[in-house]
């Protein structure tokens, strides 16, 4: 996951503070202290190569170590001494301290200073799953005809949970409009934030049981997009629940093999919650204050070279400080298809490609994709009319990482449907 994104420097802290303060403590555990994203790279390595005597690693199970675990924190004097290391920045007696099971409250480390969450791998192989909701009988991917006939959603088609997983599956065969609107470099790709919608969909139909709440999705990452050919492709969507109510997602396909590897491409957390109500935006306002240029769909295609067919449902698009407003209408031939989704990928990804286009120069540039995403509320359904207002910071000069953005949806009265923050795209 390093390797994959262009972590810097000052990057390192808020990977401390996320895997410190957003991940459950398990069984195995491994603490490295390091001043460098390379320091950080070279002991993984060694460590997944499993060489001793690597100089400020740490690695304990806490079952061998309860005793000592146990003392800590019952000896007032001894948490205490705990607090005063974190004060001192005493990291080796710390880090040795936890692996063996002791806990840490690692936001003293940072007193008053302010951290954020980035978005990192959670764990693959956390995967308890407590429940089933229907089961056939099948023989592999050959399910009854019943239940190939009756299609959940149209990122959803059918439930295939058994005892050991609660999952969804899709096949996909490149006629459907949002593979047929989403052409990128001539191949028919996945658009990322179907993939979004998928997993509302998933958690609403798997773990809300028909409950009227709202969901929050965070923590995602896109690894590796999903091409249909000429074949059909079969994709799954794995649910593991965790002990604090979250539930963890993961959108993989399986390898035609003997051992059938699973592949990857989206992973994220999903929350139901109890959404607040947002006043209305002012979008005339807005609209006037986007005074810097007015961006036509066909100037914008021309900016996203190799992205082709979403910019036809650009109608308008206004750059101002730091700020972008688009205008997306979907076409009348859709108005059926568009009342099945909550989360329509055309409307979500013209927004995307309203941002990336405003944002980078007229030449060379290559189709923006999904990479990264700290938060999704779900607030209201989008409709055929929408406006995105598009968040960032115009100082960037990275062609191959875009700045991250704040992208909220607005129905024509202004009412918001949905708010993401925290996302950053590449090309």
């Amino acid at each position: 996951a390093i390797e994959e994104q262009p972590w810097t420097e000052g990057d390192l802290a808020d990977i401390a503070y996320t895997l410190q303060t957003g991940r459950e403590a398990m069984e195995e555990r491994l603490g490295v202290i390091v001043d460098s994203i390379g320091q950080l790279k070279a002991k993984l390595r060694g460590f997944a190569a499993g060489q001793d005597g690597l100089e400020h690693v740490y690695r304990g199970k806490v079952k061998q170590n309860k005793g000592t675990s146990a003392i800590f924190t019952a000896d007032e004097d001894m948490q205490t001494a705990i607090d005063s290391w974190l004060v001192k920045g005493k990291y080796s007696k710390l880090l040795d301290l936890w692996v063996k099971g002791v806990m840490i409250d690692w936001n003293k480390l940072y007193g008053s200073a302010k951290r954020r969450k980035v978005s990192l791998p959670t764990y693959p192989f956390a995967k308890e799953r407590y429940w089933v909701d229907k089961i056939g009988e099948h023989n592999g991917n050959n399910w009854p005809a019943s239940a190939e006939a009756s299609v959940i959603h149209p990122l959803l088609h059918r439930n295939t949970s058994d005892l050991s997983e609660q999952r969804f599956t899709s096949t996909f065969t490149g006629k459907e409009f949002f593979l047929g609107s989403h052409i990128v470099k001539g191949q028919r790709v996945l658009p990322g934030v179907a993939y979004l919608e998928m997993a509302r969909a998933a958690v609403e139909h798997g773990a809300l049981k028909g409950r009227r709440t709202g969901i929050r999705l965070k923590n995602i990452v896109w690894a590796k997009p999903i091409v249909v050919g000429v074949q059909p492709v079969q994709i799954h969507i794995g649910l593991f629940p965790e002990g604090n109510g979250e539930i963890s997602y993961e959108i993989y396909s399986e390898a035609e093999t003997v051992d059938a590897q699973q592949v990857v491409h989206s992973q994220g957390i999903a929350l139901p919650c109890r959404l607040a109500e947002t006043p209305a935006l002012d979008i005339h306002a807005v609209q006037e204050s986007c005074t810097q240029n007015i961006i036509s769909p066909e100037a914008l295609k021309t900016r996203t070279a190799g992205h082709d067919g979403i910019h036809h449902w650009l109608e308008e698009v206004y750059v101002g400080e730091a700020q972008v407003l688009a205008k997306i209408c979907l076409p009348s031939c859709m108005s059926g298809a568009e009342g099945q989704f909550i989360l329509h990928p055309d409307i979500v990804d013209s927004a995307l490609q309203a941002s990336a286009g405003s944002m980078m120069g007229t030449e060379g540039n290559k189709p923006c994709l999904p990479f990264s995403l700290q938060n999704m509320e779900i607030l209201g359904k989008c409709t055929s009319n929408m406006w995105a207002l598009i968040r960032f910071d115009n100082g960037s000069k990275d062609r191959e990482r875009l700045e991250m953005l704040d992208i909220d949806l607005y129905d024509e009265h202004g009412a918001a449907c949905v708010r993401m923050k925290g996302f950053t795209g590449k090309r």
